[in-house]
């Protein structure tokens, strides 16, 4: 019998998994640089295959680079302890610690992922099955305008079910007998005030003006005009409230209007919750892990200094940013331990691209001699990744989110010169180990502040960067605007989502740098580098802590 033979064999007809005609392949060329006997080669598949079973998102297809993961750890082992080493589905080095021997051989490079938002895969809840699906089409930028409404019932769905998980949503098990008022926060729909004039009604729906002037209110169904005269700033939560934005209202529905007395944000639900009800489901998008959330979280723990270094603003076109660039880069050159990334945010140049030749050829040249600066720190080129994400007036310039990464003919020099530079889209992703971090360039605060149409509270003091925070985690969405104001790719919308709630979210800003928690999620804005006496944010990835910092002038 044939090794393709045995493979499709074990694989398919013994553990009833798909294997992928590459991955195949690819295991093939393993076994044959791994020189088994052929009498071994069966329990060696044999034990493969139940180690896939094992792994808690692999899924019944066997794919190239979920299996490519799974064999380069047990070759790490091989490495470690001479030998091939016996494979079971217990093995130590994929179970829940990891050898002595092992742990001071893993890089942690390995367990960093960038993650582009074109790749991010698109999910849409069924609350008949009460889980999440995935689209069976691949997105086009050019969507319908079937796509464009889905937009809206996608973040309407993705809230509401969130939203009825709440505590505060559930009905108790237990009641006390003869009390007639409900012991939970009853949700209703619009569709369900019909003909019940002078009723209490709690809703959820977005904010919308249908009529210029009127404010109203929107669920998948129906929409219903609002009147906030009668509500006050202590009856409404923190938050920024603008057009399309999911609110909760609770009020009473007289002569076709519902008369609000409290407004707020629908609550956040931390990430523990989201993924212990849908623990298969890849949000994030990346490789899936095939190691345990234990042997990960080990491996953050013996790297306490893993950090990013965040700068936004970084003008490439001005020689005082390149100075103090080079000064930076030779202080974190001089550290024992190197930071694990340096991502680095547009706008590339003080000025706007414009299509020209001459900022054609300017724009190319400014990052040319940026290769040139990092390729003289030969530990940092050596150990670091260098990450860069565009902001609006970086080429192409489009208001369109999200931002496809600056195109190849700009970055190609530095590219071939930095091994480990990556080009990314904007929002952006990295997953570290257990670490879920989101970036997005986008000046927020101006935007969301000018198209308020509610005046935010002063809840407990709350400054505007904790609105802001508070108002995107809670939409689980990085741009809850209306897309007059901020266009979205219908098709990609899904890649601006904060859904499961990220331990990480940088927020590029040109608004004054700042670190917030919220939920359990830390909250960054470094500031513009350029403009703001030359600031930026170290970022320590085990203990999801920021610090501040500046290059003195």
């Amino acid at each position: 019998m044939s090794v393709t033979q045995q493979i499709y064999r074990t694989f398919t007809k013994t553990h009833g998994l798909t294997i992928r005609t590459d991955a195949s392949r690819y295991l093939q060329s393993t076994l044959s640089e791994l020189g088994l006997a052929p009498s071994d080669i069966p329990s060696w598949l044999d034990a493969l295959a139940l180690l896939w079973i094992k792994r808690e998102a692999s899924g019944s297809i066997v794919e190239l680079e979920s299996l490519k993961v799974l064999i380069s750890t047990l070759q790490q082992t091989q490495q470690v302890t001479g030998g091939l080493p016996e494979i079971r589905p217990s093995d130590s080095a994929l179970g829940s610690d990891l050898p002595t021997q092992l742990r001071t051989q893993v890089d942690i490079r390995d367990h960093f992922h960038p993650i582009d938002a074109f790749s991010i895969p698109r999910w849409k809840y069924d609350a008949l099955r009460k889980t999440f699906v995935s689209y069976p089409h691949t997105p086009k930028l050019l969507g319908t305008a079937e796509t464009k409404a889905q937009v809206f019932q996608d973040r309407y769905d993705l809230v509401r079910q969130r939203l009825l998980r709440n505590e505060h949503f559930v009905p108790s098990t237990f009641t006390n007998e003869g009390d007639d008022e409900p012991n939970y926060c009853r949700l209703d729909t619009i569709e369900a005030l019909q003909g019940r004039d002078d009723e209490s009604f709690m809703l959820l729906g977005m904010l919308s003006q249908l009529e210029e002037g009127v404010l109203s209110l929107e669920d998948r169904h129906q929409s219903v005009k609002l009147d906030l005269s009668e509500m006050t700033l202590s009856n409404q939560s923190s938050g920024l409230f603008t057009e399309n934005c999911l609110v909760l209202v609770e009020g009473v529905y007289q002569d076709n209007m519902f008369r609000v007395k409290a407004l707020g944000l629908p609550p956040a639900e931390p990430a523990r919750i989201t993924y212990g009800h849908f623990p298969k489901t890849n949000f994030f998008g990346g490789p899936p892990s095939l190691q345990d959330r234990l042997v990960l979280q080990q491996i953050q723990d013996d790297h306490p200094d893993a950090s990013l270094v965040i700068l936004s603003d970084v003008w490439l076109d001005q020689p005082a940013v390149l100075d103090k660039l080079k000064t930076m880069f030779q202080g974190f050159e001089a550290l024992p331990s190197v930071p694990l990334a340096f991502v680095l945010m547009g706008d590339f140049s003080s000025v706007p691209f414009i299509p020209s030749q001459d900022h054609t050829r300017a724009y190319k040249r400014h990052f040319d001699q940026l290769a040139t600066l990092i390729q003289s720190f030969k530990r940092l080129v050596h150990n670091c990744y260098f990450l860069f994400v565009p902001g609006a007036n970086d080429p192409w310039v489009s208001d369109l989110l999200p931002r496809p990464a600056i195109p190849k003919f700009f970055t190609a020099t530095l590219t071939s010169k930095i091994a480990r530079a990556r080009f990314l889209s904007n929002p952006c992703r990295l997953r570290y180990c257990n670490r879920d971090v989101v970036i997005f360039r986008h000046d927020l605060m101006n935007k969301l502040r000018r198209n308020c149409i509610v005046v935010p509270s002063d809840e407990h003091g709350k400054d505007m960067k904790h609105h802001l925070v508070r108002t995107l985690i809670d939409q689980s969405h990085l741009c809850p605007l209306p897309l007059r104001v901020a266009p979205v790719y219908w098709a990609f919308d899904h890649a601006l989502r904060l859904y499961p709630i990220p331990d990480t979210l940088i927020l590029a800003d040109k608004y004054d740098a700042y670190s917030v928690e919220y939920e359990g999620c830390c909250c960054i804005n470094p500031g513009s580098f350029a403009t703001n006496d030359f600031s930026f944010y170290v970022h320590y990835l085990n203990r999801n802590q920021a610090q501040f910092s500046a290059i003195p002038k």
